[in-house]
């Protein structure tokens, strides 16, 4: 009894930590284009792909930009953490982003080069929907906290936006 009882906790378990990372519907090969938007509008469009494979405890997380001799791979891996919808994206070159799946969209946000980057994948059918929000880190209006009753908000703007929509290939 004592064994059966063991067999069916861990077989719970194993159930709950594969629920947490089964990106199954996440995996395959995925094109579209990228829109690039500053403050006077469209500036670019180009070639977009991303390849989601799983590789035994984590995922090869491929970006892809341009096409032909333009065409720029970049391989990350996609790990899981030890905390329920958390994952890193290791780019293999000494960065490591955090990457959290939160209502089927993976969220990131970072500091680069004095740039706040938001960054989101979210998945909808057939489609994954990728953005980035660029804001400079120190271009800020501080407001508000005069008072208990009002906090302080530091606000930033937005200097180029990027938008994808993947279809399933």
């Amino acid at each position: 009894m004592t064994k059966f009882i063991a067999i069916i906790l861990l077989s719970a378990l194993t159930l709950t930590v594969h629920g947490q990372t089964d990106l199954s519907s996440w995996e395959g090969q995925w094109r579209g284009k990228l829109a690039i938007y500053q403050s006077s509008g469209l500036m670019q469009e180009l070639p977009m792909g991303l390849n989601i494979i799983e590789q035994g405890d984590h995922w090869k997380w491929q970006i892809i930009y341009n096409e032909g001799e333009k065409q720029d791979f970049r391989d990350y891996s996609l790990m899981p953490t030890d905390s329920p919808n958390q994952f890193t994206l290791d780019e293999h070159n000494g960065i490591v982003l955090r990457l959290s799946l939160l209502d089927n969209v993976f969220h990131s946000v970072f500091e680069m080069n004095q740039m706040i980057l938001i960054v989101s994948y979210s998945l909808i059918g057939d489609q994954i929907t990728f953005r980035t929000q660029f804001s400079p880190a120190e271009d800020i209006i501080t407001s508000g906290g005069q008072n208990d009753a009002t906090p302080e908000v530091k606000a930033r703007k937005t200097t180029t936006y990027q938008i994808a929509y993947l279809k399933k290939s």
